[in-house]
């Protein structure tokens, strides 16, 4: 049956079987590939309202148009496997302006962005790299002493307090962690394969 689904209807049927277990946290790789502007935008304001549902949606977009990197709350860039931006997402231009690098009107950031990172106005990459990861620990610190952590608009956050116990985090991983042991047959199989030949030498 999916033999006859275009790309973009692909696309969009393998989001929905990540909703399926109405999981609490989502992982997309590239959900917009294959789809149109509008088929696109509609996916990233579906995840979006997902989010403010209380889920945690995390995905990766390579070259996301303007309209599309403004939904983002929080963007995570890399360059040559560095990150070079952590932060609210509608914050990349004004921290870009912070270092003398002055985006052009109407022009999307994302685009402007990857140009900064691929050379074409100087070597900025490792800066830009050096600064976030200064930044961050920075940002960690302070947030750690006073007790206090920063709300969404802040450039760079870091949460250090849990609503939960740690027994209560250790508890729900280890069932988690057991769950997926269970679904795996083949793993199991070939667990209790190796067990019983282990013994049988003995």
């Amino acid at each position: 049956m999916t033999d006859k689904l275009s790309g973009g209807e692909r696309k969009r049927l393998s989001i929905a079987l990540e909703l399926i277990n109405n999981p609490p946290i989502i992982f997309l790789d590239e959900p917009t590939t294959g789809l149109d502007d509008l088929a696109s935008a509609q996916c990233i304001a579906l995840l979006k309202s997902l989010s403010h549902g209380g889920r945690t949606i995390i995905c990766s977009v390579h070259t996301p148009s303007a309209r599309l990197f403004a939904q983002f709350d929080q963007a995570y860039v890399l360059a040559d496997g560095m990150c070079v931006y952590q932060g609210y997402g509608p914050n990349l231009v004004e921290y870009l302006e912070n270092i003398g690098l002055i985006c052009p009107t109407h022009y999307n950031p994302a685009d402007f962005m990857i140009e900064v990172c691929c050379g074409e106005y100087g070597n900025y990459a490792d800066k830009l790299a050096s600064m976030a990861n200064t930044q961050f620990m920075l940002t960690c610190e302070s947030s750690y002493e006073r007790g206090t952590t920063y709300d969404d608009t802040s450039t760079f956050s870091c949460n250090t307090n849990h609503e939960v116990s740690f027994m209560f985090q250790f508890r729900t991983l280890l069932f988690r962690m057991w769950k997926q042991m269970l679904r795996d047959k083949v793993t199991i199989h070939t667990r209790y394969g190796n067990t019983s030949s282990h013994f049988s030498n003995l």
